[in-house]
């Protein structure tokens, strides 16, 4: 019983330094420093989703409120 435990510990064990691994590299990756004409980019994207999410939040006030 004893043995199956310790094998239980050291498989989660592994299983956590994996995660820990994986983790750590998609941070590494997503911090990547782009240029400029990506921050640019960026934010123009940023602005038209903003700008699709009011769009939407005013939609449903419209038809909630009835001011259609």
């Amino acid at each position: 019983m004893a043995s199956y435990i310790n094998k239980q510990v050291i498989e989660l064990n592994k299983v956590t330094e994996e995660n820990r691994n994986r983790a750590t590299r998609s941070v590494k990756t997503d911090t990547h420093l782009s240029g400029p004409e990506d921050s640019g980019r960026r934010l123009y994207r940023m602005v038209a989703v903003s700008f699709g999410m009011l769009c939407v939040l005013q939609v449903t006030l419209n038809i909630s409120l009835r001011l259609v």
